[in-house]
């Protein structure tokens, strides 16, 4: 079965997928995203240490949207890095947050050799897919 046919996506199954095709309207957030390296025999024991201190800063730290380290599936020895905070404020009480200090001494555990992270503002989103479930690199929905 292919991933995709007219009218629709279907999974590896041939089920059909349903794609949220709404805004979610966040507006203005800041994303970083980071690229980090470490001893690969120590990658995933370091991204399993890592979980409550993911789970703590979404639940904990004001302004956090998401906070994600997962293991690169291409990259041994690479972590993979995406945060969404609601603004600058959010992310600088982050900075000095015992989260966000653990987070280091952890990763510096377990053989940190490289790290390279990049913050960006976003001004608009929208879905990838449009009402007929048709990707779209354009923004196509109207401004408010």
């Amino acid at each position: 079965m292919t991933a995709a046919r007219m009218g629709g996506a279907y999974d590896s199954r041939g089920q059909k997928v349903e794609f949220i095709s709404r805004s979610i309207n966040l507006g203005v957030v800041i994303v970083i995203s980071a690229e980090i390296d470490l001893d690969p025999a120590q990658r995933d024991a370091c991204v399993a240490a890592a979980v409550p201190i993911q789970k703590a800063t979404r639940d904990d730290e004001p302004g956090c949207l998401a906070y994600c380290f997962g293991p690169d599936p291409v990259i041994d020895g690479r972590i993979q890095v995406y945060e969404l905070w609601a603004d600058e404020a959010s992310l600088a009480l982050h900075f000095g947050h015992p989260n966000y200090l653990e987070m280091r001494t952890t990763l510096a555990k377990f053989g940190l050799r490289k790290a390279v992270s990049r913050k960006y503002l976003t001004v608009r989103d929208e879905p990838v897919y449009d009402s007929t479930h048709t990707p779209r690199a354009d923004f196509f929905e109207p401004l408010p």
